[in-house]
């Protein structure tokens, strides 16, 4: 759990950086950092507000689930509500948890991607595909742009490899905690028997510096 009174110093840096850079009185040479600072900071904000808040929403939900004088329908909102609240709690704090790690030199940088299949034959392939489809997803939400580098296509009409780079505003940041094996357990399509495990390695670098070891 992110101390409360840490995510609300996040709160207070975006609230002193907004009335500073309304001023229009920030050094020419600080204005670009501090501009980006103030971007990043009310990207977040939204999460930062529903964490600290949740404590005491969550409170008043729990008044209403348990007062006996209040109808079914209304104790019946509150959980489903307290439900979603507990949900979006889980999902902001993974956020920011993110957003207060130590910042990489490399972390505003697009990326190259790589995406192998390993231990499964074809269905590996398949694998591979259907993370790459997924970034594509992902990528597309965000408003990033994929540009593929190279495929290998499988007789499965999965992907032996898949090598990309992702252009837009803090990629690497974003996508350099997925680098790593990743196995899936799943009946498989291209063969008669077997459940896998299928393997497949992930890597992501800036163009600067290569780092893949998988």
């Amino acid at each position: 759990m992110i101390p409360i009174d840490k995510v609300k110093k996040v709160i207070e840096r975006y609230i002193s950086l907004e009335k500073e850079l309304s001023t229009g009185k920030v050094e020419p040479k600080l204005l670009a950092k501090k501009s980006k600072e103030y971007s990043d900071l009310k990207n977040i904000l939204p999460s930062a507000k529903e964490y600290v808040d949740f404590e005491k929403n969550k409170k008043d939900l729990n008044n209403i689930i348990e007062d006996k004088k209040n109808d079914k329908e209304m104790i019946s909102l509150a959980e489903k509500e307290l439900k979603d609240a507990i949900e979006n709690k889980e999902k902001n704090e993974k956020k920011l948890k993110i957003f207060l790690l130590p910042k990489d030199k490399d972390d505003e940088k697009n990326t190259i991607v790589e995406i192998r299949a390993g231990t499964g034959g074809l269905e590996a392939t398949l694998f591979v595909a259907d993370l790459f489809r997924m970034y594509e997803k992902v990528c597309s939400k965000k408003g990033w742009k994929i540009e593929i580098i190279s495929i290998s296509k499988s007789e499965a009409k999965g992907f032996k490899e898949v090598i990309f780079s992702v252009i837009g505003e803090n990629i690497y940041s974003y996508l350099k905690y997925e680098s790593g094996v990743h196995r899936v357990q799943r009946v498989p399509t291209t063969e008669a028997q077997g459940r896998g495990p299928y393997i497949c390695s992930y890597c992501c670098y800036t163009s600067r510096s290569r780092r893949c070891r998988y």
